[in-house]
């Protein structure tokens, strides 16, 4: 269900990601929140996750000392759902966050 593109199209509409500061976005407010901050230098948005706040503070710290924003994807869903829209993203980077923080 979550990969069907319909999903997509409706969630859109509803969905809110949160942030590792406990702040909620709809996509498009987050893609205006993170647009000066954490585009690449090919200008592709990049999207940076945790799964475990805890587990990754470290990682997540080194990211918000460099200006970057951190969502936090925790939720039961949240696996299928991040890879849901690495696809729908594809041009995109939709990365964990120990993978991307150095």
């Amino acid at each position: 269900m979550i990969s069907d593109e319909k999903f997509y199209e409706r969630a859109e509409k509803f969905c809110l990601f949160k942030n590792t500061d406990g702040k909620y976005f709809t996509f498009e407010e987050y893609k205006k929140h993170i647009v000066d901050t954490q585009t690449d230098k090919n200008k592709q948005l990049v999207y940076l996750y945790a799964n475990n706040a805890e587990e990754q503070y470290t990682y997540i710290e080194a990211a918000k000392e460099r200006g970057y924003d951190v969502l936090l994807m925790d939720g039961v869903l949240d696996n299928h759902f991040i890879n849901a829209i690495e696809h729908k993203f594809e041009k995109n980077g939709v990365y964990p966050c120990r993978c991307r923080c150095y």
